[in-house]
C-alpha cells in the first residue's frame, strides 16, 4: 500500500469513530484482523463490528485530534487524542496507535492509552 492509501484508511478510521459508526469503523479491517486496546482484545472484523458498535452506544460528542502520523512500509504510528462523555465520565485520552496494512485493510491495530477520566461535569 502507498503511503497516500495508508493515510487515507486512518483518516477513514477517524471518521468513523467521530461519527460512532461501528460498521463504518470495522469495515476498514481484513476479515481476519486483530484489534488490541489495553488487555483487550479481538479478532475479525465481525467482532470489531460488534465491540465497536456496543462501545460507541455509550459515547457521546466524539472528538479525535491527530497529532502525528507516521508511515513505513505497510505499517503506521498514529499520536491521536480521544475526547467523548462515556458512560457518565468526560473520556480523554491520549493514544498511540501501532496498525499494520495489508491488501488495502487494516490487519492489525494495537492502541496504547494514557486515558484521564473525570466526572462529565466537569
Amino acid at each position: 500500500m502507498t503511503p497516500t492509501e495508508i493515510q487515507t484508511l486512518i483518516q477513514l478510521a477517524k471518521d468513523a469513530c467521530v461519527a460512532k459508526e461501528g460498521k463504518a469503523f470495522a469495515s476498514l479491517f481484513s476479515t481476519e484482523a486483530e484489534l488490541i486496546v489495553g488487555r483487550d482484545r479481538v479478532v475479525g472484523r465481525g467482532e470489531i463490528e460488534a465491540i465497536s458498535t456496543e462501545y460507541f452506544r455509550t459515547c457521546h460528542a466524539v472528538t479525535i485530534t491527530i497529532h502525528r502520523t507516521i508511515v513505513s512500509g505497510d505499517r503506521a504510528v498514529v499520536e491521536w487524542t480521544w475526547e467523548a462523555i462515556a458512560k457518565g465520565k468526560r473520556d480523554r485520552s491520549d493514544n498511540a496507535i501501532v496498525m499494520d496494512f495489508q491488501a488495502g485493510f487494516i490487519a492489525r491495530w494495537r492502541e496504547y492509552t494514557s486515558p484521564n477520566l473525570s466526572p462529565a461535569s466537569q
